[in-house]
């Protein structure tokens, strides 16, 4: 299963997640070429679309915001941190392909745009799921129907209900995007997931709400 987490990057030579990173089989590494010819160069785990070049790793220049640039490692190894290997956690799925589609930068800021760019680079190279850890408040129609056409080309669309320090939103009042976008049509086409603690509550700073939310 081809897992594609559109994010700040994944470092793909992380010792929990290098044996499960996505490789494309049709590109040479390193050579300069599209060898597979899908309009992107070198594009060997993924792609990324701030650079605008096919290494698609967080980048840790001075002034990066810490946790941003990290979050796309931390929610791969989430999703599919390689198992019984004695080495650091197990993901979810512990034998999954992790492509790392980067549209997020060093803070975390990305916009519509590239958003839409790497969901359809993420279809096009067969992930079987796109996971959308990341909110907005801004409805954007675009981006609402390359995420429909995905999910109409067989892809499971997970997106986060996001998290708010002070307590969580009631998304119920305030749609959040991607997550809601789903709930603006006759069928449920992204799943929306919610924060819990230790305790199996939620947690304090997930949003929430019955609107949107599909998991906890």
């Amino acid at each position: 299963v081809i897992v594609a987490i559109l994010d700040t990057g994944v470092d793909p030579d992380h010792p929990d997640l290098k044996q499960n990173m996505w490789v494309n089989v049709g590109e040479i590494a390193g050579d300069g070429k599209d060898n597979d010819q899908n309009g992107f160069v070198d594009d060997v785990n993924g792609y990324d679309f701030i650079n605008e070049d096919g290494s698609p790793i967080p980048d840790q220049d001075d002034g990066v915001d810490s946790d941003a640039v990290s979050h796309g490692t931390v929610i791969a190894g989430i999703i599919g941190a390689d198992g019984n290997n004695g080495i650091g956690i197990s993901g979810i799925a512990l034998d999954v392909q992790l492509m790392s589609v980067r549209i997020l930068n060093s803070f975390g800021l990305g916009d519509a745009v590239l958003t839409r760019q790497g969901v359809e680079y993420a279809v096009a190279n067969g992930a079987d799921v796109i996971n959308l850890s990341f909110t907005s408040f801004a409805f954007d129609q675009e981006l609402r129907d390359v995420i429909e056409a995905a999910y109409q080309a067989g892809v499971v669309i997970v997106a986060a209900m996001g998290n708010t320090e002070t307590g969580g939103i009631d998304i119920d009042f305030q749609p959040i995007f991607p997550s809601c976008f789903g709930e603006l049509a006759q069928e449920d086409w992204i799943l929306g997931i919610a924060a819990t603690d230790e305790q199996d509550e939620r947690a304090y700073f997930s949003n929430y709400g019955e609107e949107c939310t599909d998991l906890s």
